[in-house]
């Protein structure tokens, strides 16, 4: 799970909430139990392609629109089902010997590490939202 102070921070740098803003949805996140991301968005102080765009910026990778994604068999074979469940993982591309992977946790740089060493391919994690991921991780069961 993201770590909430760690998000906010994120938008407070980028300059797109104010650090009060950044406090209110910390406390209404533990109130509600509702992850931060969703009361980011629910308040309308970010879109979710604003959300995205702004941690695939702060960890220097790109945001996967998986509105886009189209799941083929084909691509959710590049991790087996066990690892891709275990690590949050969907892989959404592959070119050469680069596997394309949003991550239920954009933070969580060991599975990325776990999913390099396991398939002995390169891992370029990518930031999709999570609610979107958690909805693709769900379906890939009929697909695969």
């Amino acid at each position: 799970m993201m770590d909430a102070k760690q998000v906010t921070e994120i938008f407070v740098d980028l300059g797109w909430i104010t650090p009060e803003s950044a406090q209110a949805c910390l406390k209404e996140s533990v109130a509600t139990e509702k992850p931060v991301e969703k009361v980011l968005v629910d308040t309308g102080l970010v879109t979710i392609e604003q959300f995205t765009q702004g941690l695939a910026e702060s960890l220097g990778t790109e945001s996967a629109d998986l509105n886009a994604f189209v799941m083929t068999a084909d691509v959710l074979r590049l991790i087996p089902a066990g690892l891709a469940r275990l690590h949050g993982a969907l892989p959404v591309g592959a070119s050469g010997n680069t596997i394309y992977v949003c991550f239920a946790d954009p933070f969580d740089t060991q599975a990325a590490e776990d999913l390099r060493f396991a398939l002995n391919r390169e891992i370029q994690p990518m930031v999709g939202c999570r609610k979107l991921c958690a909805a693709s991780f769900a379906s890939t069961t009929a697909v695969r």
